[in-house]
């Protein structure tokens, strides 16, 4: 399994700044940007600031949203191999074993869950998926910084624990 930086939003050291040009505070909104980080081997505060630079943070409805899922412009050695729907019911099965075997490889994957699972509507939440051990998906989840296990943290099961991923090939040169 490829060694990822664990890192949690709420850290004291960037909990209170903005996500690019919003008012949204990476404490409570910056589950999507830690993620990336964690994934491409900056810090939290670095991954802001080049999303911010490449335009990727906002648009008209959510200032702290990503706007796209490319990241090339702020990573070129980044790459988006597939972007699944969002499902509001269980994966399918096909789906779930792309995501599966793309981790079981080595290959990151940035996950949306929920992370109430016990209201109504959907609370987005996005962690980074790392690998297979054990027949489990393991993330790392920006909310504390944690290593853990998909199931059953955000789900009883994968097909329902999983909103929707974005499967990644990191390139060898990441000083870019």
């Amino acid at each position: 399994m490829i060694a990822y930086h664990l890192y949690s939003q709420r850290d004291p050291r960037w909990r209170n700044m903005f996500i690019g040009h919003s008012r949204s505070t990476m404490g409570r909104y910056g589950c999507l940007v830690t993620s990336i980080a964690m994934m491409v081997g900056v810090t939290p505060i670095e991954a802001n600031r080049r999303l911010t630079q490449a335009g990727l943070i906002g648009y008209p409805t959510c200032m702290a949203c990503l706007n796209s899922f490319s990241l090339r412009r702020a990573f070129p050695y980044v790459a988006a191999l597939h972007l699944s729907p969002r499902w509001s019911d269980p994966v399918p099965s096909q789906e779930l074993e792309r995501l599966r075997s793309h981790l079981a490889v080595g290959g990151p994957a940035i996950i949306e869950v929920d992370i109430n699972t016990r209201t109504l509507p959907l609370d987005q939440h996005f962690v980074l998926g790392v690998g297979i051990e054990d027949e489990s998906i393991i993330i790392h989840d920006p909310w504390d910084g944690m290593r853990r296990t998909l199931v059953p943290t955000y789900g009883k099961d994968e097909a329902i624990a999983v909103w929707r991923f974005v499967l990644y090939r990191i390139g060898s040169d990441r000083r870019a």
